[in-house]
């Protein structure tokens, strides 16, 4: 039997994340709103919690960028590796393609014989 989703009915991940988030926010927000706290106590508690979100986000900001930093710096030696074997590997290909590659002997190294 076939299934009943089509293309458009797929939600994809970020798009859940983001709705699941954002519902988190939302009803944080109204239990807040609603709780039994006088005015006062309410924007102590939401002043409060929005320096500690801020806080967070700020950590998180850092330490995105450490990691996308560490990942620039390994992808450059990683591109620079590639690019040294390549090096090697075209100089031996043109060696062996020109008939100069030798034995340890000095003489040319002989094809095997089928």
């Amino acid at each position: 039997m076939e299934s009943l989703k089509t293309e458009k009915s797929k939600i994809s991940p970020r798009r859940l994340l983001g709705g699941l988030l954002l519902g988190g926010l939302v009803g944080g927000v109204a239990g807040l709103l609603f709780a039994p706290k006088a005015g006062k106590e309410l924007r102590a508690d939401l002043k409060e919690k929005g320096i500690e979100a801020k806080k967070i986000c700020d950590d998180s900001v850092v330490k995105a960028k450490t990691i996308i930093d560490d990942v620039k710096n390994r992808a450059g030696e990683l591109i620079k590796e590639a690019e040294r074997q390549l090096s090697e590997a075209r100089m031996k290909a043109r060696d062996i393609l020109s008939g100069e590659e030798t034995t340890l002997s000095g003489h040319r190294k002989e094809e095997p014989r089928a």
